[in-house]
């Protein structure tokens, strides 16, 4: 199994912390953030009455920032590669959210869905590549 090197602690390479753990880790502060954000927009929507097309901004805006987050934390733990990083996070949160959607919708994801999922993926790459730039410019 392979492994990565957490940045800010000196460990041996037995104890080092696995690879798919560094994914889980970003999957759940991306989940935490989009769960967040997805409740002050409730909050937001239901103080002000909003139309639906304000929802649907809404709703973007907090998977980006979800996704942003999820890609950040995995690229940071990670050190390297933030581009694949983020994909990978991107691709796990927006395939999580496709499954919740389904199973409580009981339906099969439509063309809106596969939007959201591009959403999805495109902010966690955009957090990786942030991510390993943070990492990079400390060392120097």
């Amino acid at each position: 199994m392979a492994v990565a090197k957490v940045k800010g602690r000196k460990t041996d390479p037995e104890r080092s912390v696995p690879v798919p753990l560094q994914f889980l880790a970003g999957w759940a502060a991306g989940g935490a953030v989009l769960a967040v954000m997805l409740l002050l927009s409730a909050l937001l929507a239901s103080g002000m009455g909003l139309p639906l097309g304000a929802l649907e901004i809404l709703l973007l805006l907090s998977i980006a920032a979800g996704s942003l987050a999820a890609g950040w934390v995995t690229a940071r733990r990670i050190g390297q590669k933030g581009l694949v990083c983020g994909a990978a996070s991107g691709l796990m949160l927006s395939l999580t959210a496709l499954g919740a959607a389904a199973i409580l919708q009981s339906r099969l994801p439509e063309l809106s869905d596969c939007g959201r999922a591009a959403v999805f993926i495109t902010a966690a790459m955009i957090g990786g590549v942030l991510g390993v730039q943070k990492a990079s410019r400390r060392k120097r």
